[in-house]
């Protein structure tokens, strides 16, 4: 190799590094931006770790959709009582450990959306017309299969396949072996007299598209080592407390 072919690799290789400092560093240039752009770039990067903690190693989506499941039902429990709930954003159901029904599919849908799975939140209205109940719809294989984390079911078809809302309103489905969590009327919820509403879906506007993907080629390109330092610096400028600081540490390693 000559001087002038090594002086152009080593030119290559610094504009390359520099890049890559440069695309490191913008994570921490949002910390100072505002604590609502901090704060969406924090829970974006910490989706997008606990998506591919939950998820590595699964096979397809069927089992990434019971390793997300699993996850919700095991660190989000019902509010006790007097508990004052924070009706926010997935990221804080699963910082505070609790949630109802509907908090609980909110979380469930937004980490299915980060492993790219299509999900619903669905309102059950029941036997008097009133909103009782809420269950996520997943889809699988170009079809929603219906899981309940609040009560911890989810159902399989009498061909060992996850049952849909359709396959429950018919009765094709295997019926639960141990139905104690289940409140007496359940099935009831699902009856097709009575209306089912999609309150929410996991699908996200385009711009909000681009931001995940930079952000989880940044997680991919950076790894533990350096997320670290991030994640510790958005402590302070968060001015978070132990209890916080805790949950989310426990959650990302």
């Amino acid at each position: 190799m000559n001087l002038a072919c090594f002086k152009f690799l080593k030119k290559i290789i610094l504009y390359i590094l520099l890049v890559l400092i440069c695309f490191y560093l913008i994570s921490f240039i949002t910390l100072f931006s505002g604590t609502k752009k901090r704060d969406f770039c924090f829970r974006e990067i910490s989706y997008g770790i606990l998506s591919d903690k939950l998820t590595t190693g699964c096979r397809d989506d069927s089992a990434r959709i019971i390793q997300i499941y699993m996850f919700v039902i095991e660190n989000i429990s019902a509010p006790p009582q007097n508990f004052k709930l924070r009706d926010g954003n997935p990221f804080d159901i699963i910082i505070d450990g609790v949630g109802y029904c509907d908090q609980q599919v909110n979380v469930l849908i937004t980490l299915a959306g980060i492993s790219g799975i299509k999900g619903n939140l669905l309102f059950l209205y029941g036997y008097d017309s009133v909103s009782h109940h809420s269950v996520c719809e997943l889809q699988l294989n170009d079809k929603y299969r219906m899981l309940d984390p609040f009560y911890n079911q989810l159902f399989l078809t009498t061909n060992n396949n996850l049952a849909s809302v359709n396959d429950i309103q018919n009765g094709n489905i295997k019926y639960p072996k141990d139905s104690s969590s289940m409140p007496n009327r359940y099935f009831r919820l699902f009856e097709k007299k009575y209306p089912i509403k999609i309150f929410m879906i996991n699908k996200i506007s385009f711009p909000k598209k681009v931001v995940r993907k930079i952000i989880n080629i940044w997680c991919s390109i950076f790894g533990d080592i350096l997320l670290k330092p991030y994640m510790y610096s958005y402590f302070i400028c968060d001015n978070s407390n132990e209890i916080k600081k805790n949950r989310i540490k426990k959650m990302l390693y």
